[in-house]
């Protein structure tokens, strides 16, 4: 008897786990630190942005209310990398709270816009309702 098991999962398996990965720290903490880094986040973050914009472009009902949401998100990205060398020059202390300011910009970023907002675009609703 030969039973040999699949190399993949099915689609209701990897549609759980990709929520999870989506949704769970995993995803803020790559968000947070890869845009963490100011001359990477220019190219990450610029990455990250076309990325997000396909779906809005191709998906979306509502184009503009998306794109602005999306644009609100990359503007707070970019202040919270503006935050670094900013902030410790305004205020003459260590570059710590900016560091934190920084990442704490990128989580809310990543969790209510781009989870909340704009999750209808990125997470498969019907793979979903399989589950």
């Amino acid at each position: 008897m030969n039973t040999q098991q699949s190399k993949t999962v099915n689609a209701n398996v990897e549609a759980k786990r990709a929520v999870a990965m989506l949704g769970g720290v995993y995803g803020i903490v790559i968000f947070v630190f890869a845009l963490g880094i100011p001359l990477l986040n220019l190219l990450i973050g610029f990455i990250v942005l076309l990325s997000l914009a396909m779906p809005v472009f191709t998906k979306s009902a509502n184009v503009g209310v998306d794109l602005g949401w999306l644009l609100l998100g990359t503007v707070l990205c970019l202040a919270g990398m503006l935050a670094y060398p900013v902030l410790p020059m305004l205020n003459y202390t260590t570059p710590w709270p900016s560091v934190f300011l920084g990442a704490i910009i990128r989580a809310v970023v990543y969790w209510w816009i781009v989870l909340g907002k704009l999750g209808h675009l990125y997470i498969d609703k019907d793979a979903l309702a399989k589950v």
